[in-house]
């Protein structure tokens, strides 16, 4: 008996199931198929052949682990990101992102001679990040020379300790005995500790450099103003860090990769500088805290220029894109939540202020942990007010200073045995999950 073979130019019904393929009186059945293998279908109904793949890159080391995770923008921008021991790699238009040219540099509006920066929204650099060459179409700033190795420095951390040797406070000045690097004016910055801030100091409060001598700094609420007022050295380990908008967007230029000797600018030049990087290129990455051991832990979820990663041992964070080679990855700052359900043991809570910062929160037996840094906890009192605040320092001694974000009691209202307590989710969650 002679086979049919008929002509067939739409296959928009699909692969079909072995129990369907008897079903001849379906109308879809002539458009079905039983496999459609290395082709894509075209919603008119016509098969195209898959594309081929070809080798690109290497990664950065084949020898470990990485992860690889699409990150698409939009139907004609997307990229491949690399995870791998603490970095990201970032792929696109069939190559590694490299170090990219900063060109439309303004001598007035983008170079400060105090305090020595550079202004470039999203640069996408990391600290020490190099060589540059500068070079300009009308003046340089004074002080930088065309055809000279430069590396971009990101305004650096400091830590020191909570005692009369590195906090003076008789001269409202902390002392860093190996040089702290910092010019005058820089900031904004923020402060964390590990048990107590410095008296007069604040939490989640924007400061800004008084720079005294190479060894000895000062903090001002305001560019150029005057020191604050330190009345206590503080307990514990103390740190000075950049927000991470200060981080991202302003840099210095330095001779060398590291260390803390930095160019020194006495003015912005005139008409429109260039930053080039020089041979040989490197690929742009972006540092996490992310070992080789994690990756297969993380999670993500994309929103138009923003990646979500979580994992159950690091605090969310997010990697976003604010140019086609700037990205950057910060912590997830959430704002009342998400919470783990409420506190049902016999662990009570205690408040000893209602509003203000660094208030002490006491937990009626060991409860706190340092993997509790940067978690929320949400605490009614009386059942009438609500509020939170948010873990920024825990004492070994089972107690924490947390910043206020809300207002939380009524004067009088401290927490007691009847009250209810929900713990924030802090670690592994995603905005929405």
């Amino acid at each position: 008996m002679p086979r049919a073979t008929p002509i067939k130019n739409s296959f928009n019904s699909g692969e079909w199931s072995p129990v369907m393929w008897g079903r001849t009186e379906l109308g879809e059945y002539a458009r079905a198929s039983r496999l459609i293998e290395n082709w894509h279908l075209a919603p008119q109904g016509v098969l195209i052949r898959r594309s081929g793949t070809r080798f690109v890159a290497e990664v950065k080391d084949s020898s470990v682990k990485v992860r690889i995770v699409p990150f698409t923008v939009s139907d004609d921008q997307s990229y491949v990101m690399e995870f791998g021991d603490r970095y990201i790699r970032i792929y696109s238009n069939e190559g590694a992102l490299i170090l990219q040219t900063i060109s439309g540099i303004r001598a007035t509006e983008d170079v400060a001679d105090i305090p020595d920066e550079f202004t470039s929204v999203g640069h996408g650099y990391r600290d020490g990040d190099g060589p540059f060459h500068i070079s300009t179409d009308t003046t340089l700033p004074t002080g930088l020379t065309a055809a000279t190795n430069y590396f971009i420095r990101i305004p650096p951390t400091t830590t020191f300790l909570g005692d009369a040797a590195e906090v003076d406070t008789a001269a409202d000045e902390i002392i860093v005995a190996a040089g702290h690097g910092y010019s005058d004016q820089m900031g904004p910055f923020r402060l964390g500790t590990t048990i107590t801030i410095p008296g007069g100091l604040e939490l989640d409060l924007d400061y800004f450099i008084v720079r005294v001598d190479p060894n000895r700094f000062g903090l001002s609420l305001n560019a150029g103003g005057v020191k604050v007022d330190i009345t206590t050295t503080g307990t514990g380990t103390h740190t000075i860090f950049p927000t991470d908008e200060y981080q991202r967007n302003k840099f210095r230029l330095a001779p060398t990769s590291g260390g803390i000797t930095f160019v020194s600018i006495s003015d912005g030049g005139t008409g429109l500088h260039t930053l080039t990087p020089q041979a040989p290129i490197a690929a742009i990455e972006v540092e996490t805290p992310y070992r080789t051991a994690d990756l297969d832990g993380l999670s993500f979820a994309q929103s138009a220029d923003v990646l979500y990663v979580a994992h159950l041992l690091y605090p969310p964070a997010k990697l976003q894109r604010f140019s086609a080679a700037g990205f950057w990855l910060e912590d997830v700052d959430f704002i009342d939540g998400p919470y783990l359900t409420e506190n049902t043991t016999a662990i009570t809570l205690t408040a000893s202020a209602t509003t203000g910062n660094a208030i002490t929160v006491t937990a009626s037996e060991a409860f706190f942990r340092g993997a509790d840094v940067g978690r929320l906890i949400r605490m009614n009192s009386a059942g009438v007010h609500w509020g939170y605040v948010k873990i920024t320092a825990v004492n070994p001694v089972q107690f924490l200073d947390p910043d206020v974000e809300s207002f939380l009691f009524d004067p009088g209202d401290v927490s007691t045995a009847a009250d209810t307590i929900t713990e924030g989710a802090g670690h592994g969650m995603v905005t929405g999950e």
